[in-house]
């Protein structure tokens, strides 16, 4: 199999909060017709938000998926805010739907990055608040 990966902007990738920058073109910006056609699969980063691109801007299927992996720097802050902050801190996360059900995001693993007397609620954004408080004991 073959696999491209670059470090590259790819016409069609988004950035920012939803709904976000489409980067369409520009000088460094690769055009979906510039990627090769036999690679099985192309990994970029550059771009920190989790996505595959599947189609160009006319919504034509790509010959491969372009895969942005994402950025894990999110994950440290929230371990270090969580380490930093009081024992009894009352902790609120605002996620995108596309995490709200994360492992990631569960109640035992919150539970474990926290103190006892912590309290910690998950949001979901673009959606009514749907919070789920998450504290030891309950």
């Amino acid at each position: 199999m073959r696999v491209l990966c670059v470090h590259q902007c790819i016409e069609g990738a988004v950035c920012g909060p939803p709904p976000g920058f489409t980067f369409c073109e520009g000088e460094d910006v690769v055009r979906t017709d510039e990627l090769p056609d036999d690679v099985a699969l192309v990994l970029s980063g550059h771009i920190h938000r989790h996505q595959v691109l599947r189609s160009d801007l006319r919504g034509r299927p790509l010959a491969a998926p372009v895969v942005y992996a994402g950025s894990v720097e999110r994950t440290f802050t929230v371990r270090a805010a969580m380490a930093e902050a009081p024992p009894d801190v009352v902790l609120q996360l605002r996620v995108p739907l596309a995490l709200a059900g994360s492992e990631a995001l569960g109640a035992a693993r919150l539970r474990a990055l926290v103190p006892q007397t912590a309290n910690v609620t998950v949001s979901v954004r673009g959606l009514r608040p749907r919070d789920v408080a998450i504290a030891r004991g309950r």
